[in-house]
């Protein structure tokens, strides 16, 4: 099958959504299809190719356009450039989308536009909110929508009257690659500068308000012979998100670290710690973090929140859960996963055995198969 990516995105970078769209794309390359990222040549975020950026086994093509770039100009810039490239996107498929499938996440003029031309169109949708008014009447037409968890798939179809047949769900992915070569954990403290005893719960991601993360440091205190450990940011970045001035001894906050890195610390801990908050409609609704799978591939216990979006993607046999918001509950959750014993193993074995199906090349070959099954002569 022949796909063009289009990806409105600044690529690449090291925000989730970057890493999302490389590894979808290595995917589906890995899954036997051919694959080409389309994307504006004002957004290109490093001198790196994408593949590079990423550390990615497989070369992806890309096609970058040159477009104007108003994007930093407030509300009206981005939308000018926005529609600049869904124009040139346009003409680029007059030319090279012959047979082609489209594959893209919504935006306000690309995705109507190639739909309203013709164009077998598929949209990955990650949270219930589509841009713009075009795009949301256009949807329905789509040949397929993909969705990230059950949550956003009722929402966007009772929203704008999509039935459920035309959705597939399909949270993110894991590459599982990295995993096998991990360090064990005493190299990986080492490696990494922490104490040989520590016993570590680790929260992994960037440093977002919508998070939860502000029950960390009252879970710290209530969990003192606990080292917790936040890789995401600056402890400057920490408490602006969190409003908390006042950072306990044992929680302690380190800058984000690329991709490739990710497997060592997580082999470095003892819990690791998957967060959200009732208090935002995206984090307790609609969220599914990469790192999630990732967690399951690393073989340790997992502690999540108890939200609409985390309990959607992650099973209660696969993890310890604690109610949102609630840091005694998340400290008692991490202490429980902290005891060891058969549960304990049989729970990071039933979520490791999880993990493997959802590789990116399988994740990728059911979307394909989804296409296949709904668009059979682009299959």
């Amino acid at each position: 099958m022949n796909i063009l990516y289009i990806a409105n995105s600044r690529m690449p970078t090291p925000k989730a959504h970057g890493i999302q769209i490389a590894k979808a794309c290595e995917g589906l390359i890995e899954a036997d299809h051919q694959v080409t990222l389309v994307m504006p040549r004002s957004r290109v975020w490093s001198s790196d190719s994408v593949s590079a950026y990423y550390h990615l086994r497989k070369e992806i093509p890309t096609k970058v356009l040159g477009t104007p770039d108003f994007y930093g100009s407030g509300e009206l810039g981005f939308l000018v450039s926005t529609f600049c490239f869904a124009i040139a996107a346009l003409f680029y498929l007059r030319k090279a989308g012959k047979g082609a499938v489209v594959y893209a996440r919504p935006d306000p003029f690309f995705l109507p536009f190639a739909i309203m031309l013709g164009y077998p169109c598929y949209a990955e949708v990650h949270d219930a909110y589509i841009p713009g008014p075009l795009t949301r009447r256009m949807l329905a037409r789509a040949k397929g929508i993909i969705v990230t968890n059950t949550v956003i798939r009722d929402a966007v179809a009772r929203a704008h009257g999509i039935p459920l047949a035309r959705f597939h769900i399909e949270a993110n992915g894991v590459d599982l690659a990295p995993f096998e070569s991990a360090p064990d954990k005493s190299a990986a403290h080492a490696k990494l500068d922490l104490a040989a005893d520590a016993k570590i719960a680790l929260y992994m991601g960037r440093l977002y308000d919508w998070k939860g993360l502000e029950v960390l440091p009252d879970a710290a205190r209530a969990a003192p012979s606990i080292e917790w450990h936040v890789v995401g940011g600056s402890e400057e970045k920490f408490k602006k998100v969190t409003g908390v001035e006042d950072i306990p001894e044992n929680l302690f906050i380190h800058e984000g670290c690329p991709s490739y890195e990710v497997p060592t610390w997580l082999a470095a801990s003892d819990v690791l710690l998957s967060l959200g908050t009732k208090k935002n409609e995206t984090s307790y609704r609609y969220t599914t973090p990469i790192k999630t799978y990732e967690y399951m591939a690393a073989k340790r216990p997992v502690v999540a929140a108890t939200t609409l979006a985390l309990k959607d993607v992650i099973g209660s046999e696969l993890a310890y859960f604690y109610e949102p918001d609630d840091a005694q509950g998340l400290a008692g959750a991490v202490n429980s996963a902290l005891s060891g014993g058969e549960e304990v193993m049989q729970m990071t074995e039933r979520a490791y055995a999880v993990a493997q199906e959802h590789a990116w090349n399988k994740r990728a070959a059911r979307i394909a198969a989804f296409i296949a099954s709904t668009n059979p002569r682009r299959a």
